[in-house]
């Protein structure tokens, strides 16, 4: 996806655990993604969540009704690297019990082995990471691929399990179907921010 250009976004195509095994395969070969609404028990994810809202109302950036602080949150844009505050929340985060619960959970595993027909159990979350970003245009990550920063690209798929809603206007994911078929393209940058893919013009 070209940040230069405007996207075309469309809604994605919902896939879960009463979706056939054959037409799983044929999706995921199809387009590169699975979209899986509701598949982890709400109270894994909340877990894991009240972790990040425990640790924001510690360093002040959240008040008790859960509204970011306006005036601290334009001081402290969550996702920079160098900022002292987020790093220390991705300590904390990578380190907890919750954390890895919700990585490792069974119907993440069930739904990659159907449609891979292989076993996800051989590549277990070693590689499990959880970010907290400000909702702001400076702090956006752009287009890439995961696959280029692990050393098994062809075996490669990334869960990802958004914390709470993400409403476009704040920023979700947007995935570019079959793009995965281009291969690995080159990249540039380091960090959440700065990082990115070299993307042709029409994807």
């Amino acid at each position: 996806m070209n940040p230069t250009v405007a996207p075309t976004f469309t809604e994605l195509h919902p896939v879960g655990p009463d979706t056939p095994n054959a037409e799983l395969r044929t999706f995921a070969k199809e387009a590169g993604y699975l979209f899986c609404p509701g598949l982890l028990p709400p109270d894994r994810v909340d877990a894991l969540a009240n972790v990040y809202r425990e640790y924001a109302r510690e360093a002040g950036l959240m008040q008790l009704d859960n509204d970011l602080q306006t005036d601290k949150a334009k001081d402290t844009r969550m996702g920079l690297e160098e900022n002292p505050v987020w790093v220390g929340l991705q300590v904390k985060a990578q380190n907890h019990d919750a954390m890895w619960r919700l990585g490792d959970s069974r119907e993440t595993h069930d739904m990659l082995d159907r449609a891979t027909d292989g076993s996800s159990y051989l590549f277990l979350s070693y590689a499990n990471c959880c970010r907290m970003v400000s909702p702001h245009p400076e702090i956006r990550t752009k287009p890439h691929q995961d696959a280029h920063y692990v050393t098994d690209p062809k075996r490669h798929w990334t869960v990802w399990i958004p914390l709470t809603d993400c409403p476009r206007e704040l920023g979700g994911l947007a995935v570019s179907p079959g793009s995965y078929r281009l291969g690995l393209l080159p990249h540039f940058g380091k960090g959440i921010v700065d990082a990115g893919a070299e993307t042709p013009e029409d994807l």
